[in-house]
């Protein structure tokens, strides 16, 4: 019930400063980075969602997740609150046998009642590394390889469970995973 409550507040705030996309360019930060999939190091403002935490083994977790969003798209029925399109998820642990995730759908307002399975949630702001991967999840290891060493060049280390966002269409070549490490410095 506390987290509603904070979810509430949040929901309610009215900050004409606030960047819509949620994210703020770090100014003070260089980055000499030379790749067009890396868009920065920057402040992620906190955001609401509702979210379901799950698990599955690797070869059944994007199956899991598609049912997680289908109960998530259920409840923003019955709560009769609006999410933005793009899914995301977030991701606690990983190991060959398991993964514990949380599928979300970010809200653009607060829920009218309290929703049946998935949870109204704060994602607390953070300072994060955000890089955009073209294609299908098949290659999406070599991005995340990619980011470790950027993390590492720029001095920083991994704070926090990577989230991911993802634009998904038609053609796999063009869909979109942003992928977003929170990050301090070493």
């Amino acid at each position: 019930m506390l987290i509603y409550f904070i979810f509430s507040i949040s929901c309610n705030r009215s900050d004409s400063n606030k960047d819509k996309t949620n994210y703020h360019k770090e100014d003070n930060l260089s980055t000499n980075i030379e790749d067009t999939c890396f868009k920065g190091i920057m402040m992620i403002n906190e955001q609401a969602v509702l979210c379901i935490l799950d698990s599955a083994s690797p070869q059944n977790a994007s199956t899991v997740m598609q049912k997680n969003y289908e109960k998530i798209l259920e409840d923003v029925r019955y709560t009769e609150c609006s999410v933005a399109e793009q899914p995301g998820c977030i991701f606690y642990f990983h190991s060959p046998d398991k993964i514990v995730f949380e599928t979300f759908m970010f809200l653009k307002a607060k829920p009218k009642r309290q929703p049946k399975t998935a949870k109204p949630v704060i994602l607390e702001q953070t300072l994060a590394i955000l890089y955009d991967h073209y294609g299908s999840f098949n290659t999406i290891h070599q991005s995340y390889d990619k980011i470790q060493k950027m993390i590492e060049q720029q001095g920083y280390k991994q704070s926090g469970p990577v989230r991911e966002v993802y634009v998904i269409q038609e053609d796999t070549s063009r869909w979109r995973t942003r992928i977003i490490v929170p990050i301090i410095k070493k």
